[in-house]
């Protein structure tokens, strides 16, 4: 045995040299990720309609997240979360879809962003609500 390590030594290095430069002279999978850093928000959108209220049902609820906007008006955002269609809605109720409703797209990055809400009927804001989200 002593007769072959010293030839073994050097052999055993070219056999591993070599399978080395086999193996990493191919393209190949590596061990390496990409980081996805937008998160999904889903929030929930609610109107609430107090006792001595009504808001015609072609009034617009639009929600906004940071610089992306969608709205629907207050008959589809009701019949969406299970009301009746009418032409106004009166008081007492409250109604809630998320944002996913809206086709608002909702995926963001680390930080901090704004949610609004408002309730516009002919041009005037109604009723407005803004919320900061951390992420």
């Amino acid at each position: 045995m002593k007769k072959f390590l010293p030839y073994l030594i050097p052999v055993l290095s070219i056999v591993f040299i070599a399978a080395f430069l086999v193996y990493t002279d191919n393209p190949g999978v590596t061990g390496f990720a990409v980081l996805n850093n937008e998160y999904e928000i889903d929030s929930s959108v609610k109107l609430k309609i107090n006792a001595n209220e009504v808001i015609p049902g072609d009034a617009l609820m639009l929600v906004s997240l940071d610089d992306k906007e969608a709205g629907i008006t207050v008959k589809d955002f009701i019949v969406k979360a299970g009301g009746e269609v009418q032409d106004e809605y009166k008081g007492g109720v409250v109604y809630s879809l998320t944002l996913k409703d809206f086709n608002l797209d909702n995926k963001l990055p680390k930080g901090e962003h704004i949610l609004k809400t408002r309730l516009v009927y002919k041009g005037e804001t109604i009723s407005e609500s803004e919320n900061i989200i951390i992420i």
